[in-house]
């Protein structure tokens, strides 16, 4: 039970943790739904969908940092890993500059010209997502020096903030308020 029990702790607390960074995710979506339709709900998951590629740049910078994270804690491990942060803020940043830029004609192109309206909430989705990119490689660094609950601590921050920010713009302003209220 010694050994199992902390195993578990952990465990537990970084399910709830996934499980809070899940509705805060989808929350958003069911507001839309309801509060705004089907048609703004369809402009909506287009934006959230290209937005959300985004979170899959920091996955490689995470994994070439893991190693330095796990039992190191020197002052060369704090170096590696802050070069990392330094190359994964800048090129999700960047890319997300482009895809900004060139919104217009690739939302047309990829999913026709009805979803041209899914330009205004990506905008304002786009700075949220470059910041929350950071976070994917703080993750690892609280996991590895067993600070779990930091995790959980932000998450149920941003999933309360979130929904009631969700709760109070997204009526008003539909999918734009949706997407203002993520990026908080």
């Amino acid at each position: 039970w010694t050994v199992i029990r902390p195993f578990l702790a952990f465990v537990l607390v970084s399910f709830i943790s996934d499980l809070i960074n899940l509705i805060n995710y989808r929350f958003d979506v069911w507001v839309v739904g309801n509060s705004a339709g089907t048609s703004q709900l369809g402009l909506y998951a287009v934006a959230v969908g290209l937005g959300q590629l985004f979170f899959y740049i920091p996955e490689p910078f995470s994994r070439v940092v893991q190693p330095y994270l796990y039992g190191d804690s020197s002052p060369a491990m704090v170096e590696r890993y802050q070069f990392i942060t330094r190359l994964n803020f800048p090129t999700v940043a960047l890319l997300s500059l482009l895809l900004a830029l060139v919104a217009v004609w690739v939302i047309p192109l990829l999913y026709g010209n009805e979803f041209l309206g899914a330009t205004s909430a990506l905008y304002w989705l786009l700075p949220g997502i470059v910041f929350v990119s950071s976070s994917k490689l703080v993750t690892p660094l609280l996991v590895g020096r067993g600070l779990i609950r930091f995790y959980l601590y932000a998450t149920t921050t941003a999933a309360v903030v979130t929904i009631i920010l969700d709760l109070l713009l997204v009526p008003r302003w539909g999918i734009v308020g949706a997407a203002l209220a993520s990026t908080v």
